[in-house]
């Protein structure tokens, strides 16, 4: 009976180390520290952190005037604070990627608690103090409005700093590691298939298509225990989250082979075959 329940719990700790590591690598974090004028810490302020669609979360800083918010999805977000003797303090557009925490510093000035003061476009800090990872993110209209051949996903990784792609964008090597060195997740979830993982890194169960897909991160270097130890590279997707409102997307591309050059063989051989030219008629 004892070795049953040691199994229950240990299979149970299991899945709470699972699930929080999924949770890490398709959320971000809010972080910093609060201060007055004189760079003093101010302990106990209150710190609200609103999304852009409304979601709240209120925490409260310790007494060296540190916060954190964890579990925060891609997106853009507001972060207020107050304290008693304290103006009080609004950081707008403070923008949070997967899997990166966002260092968020506030300094407080003396004054009524009703006055305040708002602080526009600060993402973050430039100099990333809470993680040693490096890596490229890519959000929003990058994705949607990225000239790609294809509707794959996949295919924006190409276009990464550290990717080098000699001809299709699935031959592409990151930072010169072989394929087998590659990890992608959809939302926390591995979906390579080790079939053809050592010759073929980007071949996966689920292929992420462009209207699916709110965030694309690449981590290069220390992507952190949480990302995960199958792969020194990490590509991450986040799908879009869902809302009340009613939305769909719609495209149509469109490319003429009257208007593609003839390949190189075709003109050596003095043919012109138009109707083999590469052409594109896609839409959805």
């Amino acid at each position: 009976m004892k070795i049953r329940t040691l199994r229950l719990l240990a299979a149970s700790a299991l899945l709470v180390i699972l699930q929080s590591a999924a949770m890490a690598q398709i959320t971000g974090s809010i972080a910093g520290t609060v201060v007055d004028a004189n760079g003093a810490s101010v302990p106990n302020a209150t710190v609200t952190i609103t999304s852009a669609a409304g979601m709240r979360f209120t925490v409260q800083a310790n007494e060296n005037g540190a916060y954190r918010v964890p579990a925060l999805g891609a997106g853009l977000y507001s972060v207020a604070v107050t304290q008693s003797g304290f103006k009080r303090t609004l950081v707008e557009q403070v923008k949070v990627d997967v899997g990166t925490p966002t260092t968020v510093n506030v300094t407080l000035e003396a004054g009524d608690v009703s006055e305040s003061v708002t602080v526009t476009g600060a993402g973050g800090e430039v100099l990333q103090t809470q993680t040693a990872t490096i890596g490229t993110t890519i959000t929003g209209r990058q994705i949607t409005e990225t000239p790609v051949a294809s509707r794959d996903a996949l295919d924006l990784v190409a276009l990464l700093p550290g990717t080098a792609s000699v001809g299709a964008p699935r031959r592409s090597s990151i930072n010169g590691l072989p394929k087998g060195a590659l990890t992608i997740t959809i939302d926390g979830v591995d979906v390579q298939d080790n079939l053809l993982r050592s010759s073929d890194g980007y071949f996966t169960y689920v292929r992420p298509r462009l209207d699916a897909i709110e965030e694309v991160t690449v981590s290069s270097a220390n992507p952190g225990a949480e990302a995960g130890g199958d792969g020194a590279v990490q590509i991450k997707f986040v799908t879009k989250r869902g809302n009340n409102d009613y939305r769909g997307s719609l495209f149509y591309q469109h490319r003429d082979e009257g208007l593609n050059a003839n390949y190189w063989y075709l003109n050596r051989d003095g043919a012109e075959m138009t109707m083999e030219r590469p052409f594109a008629r896609r839409s959805v």
